[in-house]
């Protein structure tokens, strides 16, 4: 918001259509539409802010969906794998393991802000 501040009314008594208690309410009213327009930019802001964090938030999801069939096909791959495969399935299936928990966890850490 502005710093704008109140004007203080005058103490003099004036007649009442004086001019002083017009000016004083065309200030007011000033001052209000003022902070009217700023109000205004502040939604913008945020409506912004609100856009891109939604755009990240649904790339990011998508990717840990893409990963989470990745697993999947490992898992199909692993039950029908025979020895020497299973180590190296293991392995694959590891390392989508730990990228499908930090993704959770940094998804969960940027909502909880």
């Amino acid at each position: 918001m502005s710093d704008n501040v109140l004007p203080k009314p005058t103490k003099k008594r004036v007649s009442k259509s004086g001019s002083k208690r017009k000016d004083y309410i065309n200030k007011l009213t000033k001052n209000l539409r003022k902070w009217d327009e700023e109000l205004e930019g502040l939604e913008k802001k945020r409506d912004q802010k609100v856009t891109a964090l939604r755009k990240n938030l649904t790339r990011r999801i998508n990717i840990l969906r893409e990963k989470r069939a990745d697993m999947q096909g490992k898992i199909e791959q692993l039950e029908e794998a025979g020895g020497d495969t299973f180590e190296t399935l293991g392995k694959d299936i590891e390392l989508i393991w730990k990228d499908l928990r930090d993704g959770f966890r940094s998804i969960q850490k940027a909502l909880k802000k």
